[in-house]
């Protein structure tokens, strides 16, 4: 019994001699390669803790993460240039997201939004692994012909299978909003919070590879690549910066071209280099659009700060208008009373016996508000039938301003 195990034993240290005698690769975590005489150990383990996982939350949710383990070891098989094992765990992989659809399309409709939110993401996550994945095959030399159909085929699958499971959870969920709405906005809350956390490790694992790469090209006598590993720590501050400003999206783009950077600086071939010169086009690209974008922000705020100024003008005017108009009224409430004070005056007559004094006032307002007033008295003598017994003694013009 002890001399098998010891050679289980030995057989795997084998294996982790071989794996890391490879430079170029990327190994993963999860567990026995696929070309590993043990691996069948590891897929058995799989099959144990399916069986002893019962609800269908937490079976869809291992579906996923299971599906996920046989994409990160595609891409190591992709990575070593073992296509034929590439292509079987590719199936394997397609089975597992086939199997968790099934589970989520019968997820119950008391579903809490912490399991829709971590489907989600992990979903997402395997979106970006397939990319690193193409990425990957970039840095082996160059393909046969039936080794590059053999490549692009494992890569579409692998993506046709992310992208129908992403669609049937996303299907399942606005089902499950429909019939409680209030799960929405604990959903984008939740989803938002396993989305950092996801990209920040994600942001490390790259910031590894970067390193791993430096000391690749250290040993290689090649120094000429730094500048794009560089710009790659650069895309990572960015994307740490989106990720902060809850622009997950942009951070998805910002990590993808930063692990482009940091993997394709290790590969020989026309592909890889031409596709370096993508990435750099790409991110001057995105460095003008960045700058427009702060100018028009800068913009923005001028133009709101001119329009805030604009505001405090009109409403002073307004109130200056108010207090003027408030003026002329007062105005001309005292012109209507001494018109009213005029025109008694106009009307007054005395008589004294055979005397009649009469007066008469003529009024007329000036431009600048004031009143010019001429009044006439006239001063007769005799009775209004004798025209002629009476004499205009006296006659006067006061004017009055």
């Amino acid at each position: 019994m002890s001399s098998k195990i010891l050679a289980i034993l030995t057989v795997f240290l084998l294996f982790t001699i071989t794996v890391s005698a490879q430079e170029d690769i990327d190994a993963t975590d999860e567990g026995i390669a696929p070309d590993s005489p043990l691996y069948f150990l590891d897929t058995a383990l799989d099959r144990i803790n399916l069986a002893l996982t019962f609800s269908k939350e937490s079976r869809a949710k291992l579906e996923v993460r299971l599906s996920e383990e046989r994409l990160r070891e595609v891409n190591l098989m992709i990575q070593k240039n073992k296509l034929e094992v590439a292509k079987k765990v590719q199936i394997a992989h397609s089975n597992r997201l086939l199997k968790a659809r099934e589970r989520i399309k019968d997820l119950d409709t008391t579903t809490d939004e912490d399991t829709i939110a971590e489907l989600e993401t992990e979903l997402e996550d395997q979106e970006l692994l397939v990319e690193d994945a193409e990425t990957a095959s970039l840095t082996l030399p160059e393909f046969k012909a039936e080794d590059r159909i053999k490549r692009e085929e494992i890569i579409k699958e692998l993506r046709k299978s992310s992208e129908e499971t992403k669609l049937r959870i996303r299907e399942r969920r606005e089902e499950l909003i429909k019939l409680r709405p209030e799960l929405e906005e604990k959903l984008r809350t939740t989803k938002e919070v396993k989305l950092k956390e996801n990209l920040n490790l994600r942001i490390e694992h790259i910031t590894d590879k970067v390193e791993r790469s430096k000391q690749i090209l250290e040993r290689r006598s090649e120094s000429s690549d730094n500048e794009n590993l560089d710009l790659a720590i650069i895309k990572l501050e960015e994307a740490k910066q989106e990720l902060e400003s809850s622009n997950f999206e942009e951070a998805k783009a910002l990590t993808l071209e930063a692990n482009k950077l940091a993997v394709l600086v290790r590969g020989k071939s026309e592909e890889a280099r031409k596709k370096l010169l993508d990435i750099k086009e790409i991110a001057k690209t995105r460095e003008k659009i960045k700058f427009r974008k702060d100018i028009l922000e800068r913009d923005r705020e001028r133009l709101k700060n001119a329009i805030e100024v604009l505001r405090e003008r009109e409403s002073k005017l307004r109130e200056r208008s108010g207090t003027a108009a408030d003026s002329l009224l007062r105005t001309r409430d005292r012109l209507e009373i001494k018109e009213d004070e005029i025109r008694e005056r106009s009307e007054t007559e005395v008589r004294d016996g055979n005397t009649r004094i009469r007066t008469k006032t003529e009024t007329r307002i000036r431009d600048d508000g004031t009143i010019e007033e001429k009044t006439k008295t006239e001063v007769k003598e005799g009775s209004d039938d004798d025209s002629s017994s009476g004499s205009d003694n006296s006659g006067s013009d006061e004017d009055k301003e």
